[in-house]
């Protein structure tokens, strides 16, 4: 893609990994036209290589009546940084995992369930077909959708 000296956006994204894509995808379905601006030759940066993502009371955990408690997540993650870590970041975090699970399959995002992690509660959400960045290419076919800059 070429851009003219006089094209115009209301919001310019640089990097295409999972929160650049996000916020240009969330931006657009809000009206605003979006340039998405990539420096590597693939989009996607470290999201290609993720298996998923982290949650609690998603509507996937409720399903299976799995109960993780945001207070006590809260407290380890707070201890395991010997409280380095800002409470106040990982509270909204985790407030809004559940929101950001929805948000996704609501966007086309397939899962394949929920599992814990080594000694962990279950709390890693797996993406469908996690090999082949699948949802990075809904990500691309929403954004052409809406007539976005990619």
């Amino acid at each position: 893609m070429t851009l003219a000296k006089h094209d115009s956006y209301d919001i310019v994204v640089v990097g295409t990994g999972a929160a650049g894509t996000a916020a240009s995808l969330k931006a657009a379905q809000h009206g605003a036209s979006v340039l998405l601006l990539e420096k590597g030759r693939h989009t996607g940066g470290s999201s290609n290589y993720t298996e998923g993502l982290f949650a609690i009371d998603s509507y996937l955990q409720k399903a299976q009546n799995i109960n993780v408690s945001a207070t006590d997540v809260l407290k380890e993650e707070v201890d395991y940084s010997k409280y380095r870590a800002d409470s106040r970041i990982w509270r909204r975090y985790l407030d809004d995992s559940a929101n950001t699970v929805q948000w996704l399959k609501d966007q086309g995002v397939e899962y394949e369930g929920v599992q814990a992690m080594g000694a962990g509660e279950a709390t890693c959400i797996f993406i469908k077909e996690w090999a082949k960045p699948s949802y990075m290419t809904l990500y691309n076919h929403k954004h052409k959708s809406w007539g976005s800059n990619y």
